[in-house]
């Protein structure tokens, strides 16, 4: 008996030794269709899995980053996917695209893509949470109410409002040609992400905007938010003072050591549209910074204090509106109760919000990018004039000083 138990258990170890190499096999062989090497680290596998796994979207979804004279079918300067136009080979005018018709899908060779409606970028896309462009909107006619808001960011999650009533509305030819999203023009106007949440666990978050802020000083008046503010929430605030200054506020989780890093005496350009960037960068203590068309306004190196990620522990996130808490909201306050006055009244350009904080290479390659297609201004990155003293004090100094302050 004794003979035939370890018989069998040396049968069952053979088996499970052949069943082991056949799996290594195919792993191996799915690790090199995928350009893997099975030498590199668990960390770097995932990031290459995901890459892969990247690549293949790309490839099969609708109008991925091809680019001129390559086979496939074409799509002309509207962002419509058609059929060749002539022969095999898509013009130098229009860019190929798979949108499943026959013919073969060219991925671009740059780590930048495109989606539907959407064009390939030449900037950074790591960490990119969200990407909502203008230009990119299809409109005839000016003061069209905008349902949708595309994201161009791998996520796409796209802004949507259902209800009529709160729909922002497209104005064409508004920024060096191109059309912009109005908020708040007549009534209050948002789009929201619903249940795709944007957190970061890694050394920050970051955002980008274009914007020309016109409502007047009532506090806040969100560009965007999520969460609830003050206490589990981030955000960006703009609004025009009563001297016609902008005052611009970037805002974290107050619960988590976080606060509110802001000016209220930025000078408006005669053109009333600037590049806001702002970073919440996480640590103990941690920092919280505010760009104005490249020029460091406002600046705090101990808020928040020991804000270490922002996740569904540190922000109220919640699908709707709900009086603790809500979506991502694009034009509007996240959360539900006090709504009045609390949304944003102004036009915004393009969003950018990435899941990570930039060194200073890599933060002027999105300015001078969002400055070329906005402003018109292109070569290296500059700081545009006016700039302010990027001195941070408490909430004491006199009102002309830049300030950041926790809550």
């Amino acid at each position: 008996m004794r003979v035939l138990r370890a018989g069998k258990r040396l049968l069952t170890i053979t088996f499970c030794i052949v069943e082991l190499a056949s799996l290594k096999a195919e792993v191996s062989h799915l690790l090199q269709q995928n350009g893997l090497s099975q030498s590199r680290s668990p960390q770097q596998l995932h990031r290459a899995t995901d890459s892969a796994r990247h690549r293949h979207i790309l490839q099969t979804s609708e109008c991925t980053g091809c680019y001129s004279d390559t086979s496939g079918p074409c799509k002309n300067d509207n962002n419509v996917c058609q059929a060749y136009s002539s022969g095999t080979t898509c013009p130098t005018a229009t860019t190929a695209c798979n949108s499943g018709l026959t013919g073969d899908a060219q991925t671009s060779p740059s780590t930048s893509h495109s989606h539907a409606g959407c064009p390939s970028r030449e900037f950074s896309e790591d960490a990119l949470e969200l990407h909502l462009r203008a230009d990119m909107l299809s409109v005839s006619a000016d003061n069209s109410k905008l349902e949708s808001w595309t994201d161009c960011s791998s996520n796409q999650y796209h802004a949507t409002q259902a209800e009529s009533t709160y729909q922002p509305v497209v104005r064409t030819d508004q920024l060096n040609g191109k059309p912009v999203v109005e908020f708040g023009a007549s009534s209050e106007n948002m789009l929201t992400l619903g249940s795709n949440y944007i957190f970061s666990t890694g050394t920050g978050l970051t955002f980008y905007t274009v914007i020309k802020p016109s409502g007047s000083n009532v506090d806040p008046r969100p560009v965007f938010q999520f969460g609830f503010v003050a206490s589990r929430a981030y955000g960006f605030h703009a609004h025009v003072q009563d001297n016609g200054e902008y005052y611009l506020d970037l805002v974290s989780p107050a619960e988590f050591g976080g606060g509110s890093c802001r000016t209220e005496t930025y000078p408006a350009p005669s053109s009333g549209w600037v590049i806001v960037s702002g970073e919440i960068v996480f640590g103990t203590p941690g920092t919280m910074r505010l760009k104005v068309n490249n020029a460091v306004v406002a600046s705090k190196s101990n808020v928040p204090s020991n804000l270490e990620k922002l996740s569904s522990t540190e922000i109220s996130a919640m699908s709707t509106h709900q009086s603790d808490g809500g979506p991502f909201t694009v034009g509007r306050q996240s959360k539900s109760t006090s709504p009045s006055g609390r949304y944003y009244k102004g036009m915004v350009a393009e969003l950018l919000v990435y899941s990570t904080v930039h060194d200073d290479a890599t933060s002027n390659q999105i300015f001078n990018d969002l400055q070329s297609r906005w402003l018109g201004i292109t070569g290296s990155p500059t700081t545009i004039s006016p700039t302010i003293s990027p001195t941070c004090t408490a909430p004491s100094p006199p009102p002309e000083i830049p300030w950041c302050w926790q809550w």
